[in-house]
């Protein structure tokens, strides 16, 4: 019954323009503006003549994975992430893209310890603890998954799809009069799934 796990799109991080820009810095922010022609391949080029040139600059392994992720290619963003969380342990948006890129590759146990991580580190998004759900549904956590739910609604009462898969929970749990109030509040919120689920389930 739940929605498919929610993505932070676009979360790059941006580089300050300066006229006294060194080399890497030029190449990263060339690598951002491939990003937002879509030109996805040349950003990865540009990112990695930036880290050739300084093999220490986090964004710019942080910033080539996120284009991994996007080209599907997992395993490489898996490995930017690594890096990128070598030179800076606390980042936790790559903690968070790291746990995308497992829970894509069906990792979920991995991507579970990734998502609490991005969490413990500072991400205060609701698709951290929606996602994070999603994950401990994949390995059976259903009563963990309920509470990240519950987290991504408080932080945003307004998340349909969080609305919608703790409905999809509460109904395992055979809470039918729980599971319907959420359904009811996703459709209400834009998912015509939660009203067919209403109509079909909770006359």
């Amino acid at each position: 019954m739940s929605k498919f796990l929610t993505i932070l799109t676009f979360m790059f991080i941006l580089q300050e323009v300066a006229f006294s820009q060194d080399p890497d810095e030029r190449e990263f922010n060339k690598g951002m503006v491939q990003i937002e022609e879509k030109n996805y391949y040349a950003a990865i080029s540009h990112f990695t003549k930036s880290i050739r040139l300084n093999p220490k600059y986090d964004k710019a392994y942080y910033n080539r994975g996120l284009v991994k992720n996007i080209i599907l290619n997992y395993e490489g963003a898996i490995l930017d992430f690594n890096k990128a969380i070598q030179l800076n342990p606390r980042h936790y948006m790559a903690y968070f893209n790291r746990g995308m890129a497992k829970y894509y590759l069906e990792d979920y146990k991995a991507a579970v310890r990734d998502f609490e991580k991005s969490i413990e580190y500072g991400l205060r998004d609701p698709n951290a603890y929606n996602n994070l759900a999603n994950a401990k549904r994949k390995i059976g956590d259903n009563l963990g998954a309920l509470d990240d739910y519950s987290s991504a609604i408080q932080l945003d009462p307004k998340f349909a799809n969080a609305y919608y898969n703790r409905g999809a929970i509460k109904w395992s749990f055979r809470d039918k009069a729980g599971a319907c109030k959420d359904f009811k509040k996703a459709g209400d919120l834009g998912i015509k799934e939660g009203y067919e689920l209403v109509n079909k389930y909770c006359k």
